[in-house]
């Protein structure tokens, strides 16, 4: 009779687990120089660092699986031209935003209109460029 040990399979499984687990790591916010929050997102799959400008006007920066939190902060430091410049856009284009009141001026159809806002029965109504 024929007896197989698959004792050895075991030990090769043994080995291909971690030696240890990494700790849990949590997202956090970072106030951040300039008065730019940064949120720092730890995640898994994430193969290298990276910065993005939210359309709120905050920052997210993601870190890889074997990244660190104190090498996210000095990617950051170098980065610090590139974000700055991307939040001028933002602050540009979020300025230059006007608010629908009575008597704003914008362009349409390449002239500039004023808005009227007329009351029509409980029911505001927006009037401009004779429409």
């Amino acid at each position: 009779m024929l007896q197989l040990s698959l004792d050895f399979l075991g030990r090769q499984l043994d080995r291909l687990k971690p030696a240890r687990l990494p700790q849990a790591r949590r997202d956090r916010r970072v106030n951040w120089k300039h008065g730019i929050t940064v949120h720092l997102v730890f995640r898994p799959k994430a193969r290298r660092y990276l910065l993005r400008l939210q359309p709120d006007g905050t920052a997210r920066l993601v870190i890889p699986r074997r990244g660190s939190e104190a090498e996210a902060l000095r990617f950051l430091e170098r980065s610090e031209g590139w974000l700055l410049k991307r939040r001028a856009q933002w602050e540009g284009r979020h300025q230059a935003r006007q608010a629908w009141t009575d008597g704003a001026r914008f362009l349409f159809r390449g002239e500039e209109v004023g808005l009227s806002v007329e009351d029509a029965g409980g029911t505001p109504v927006l009037r401009f460029a004779d429409q």
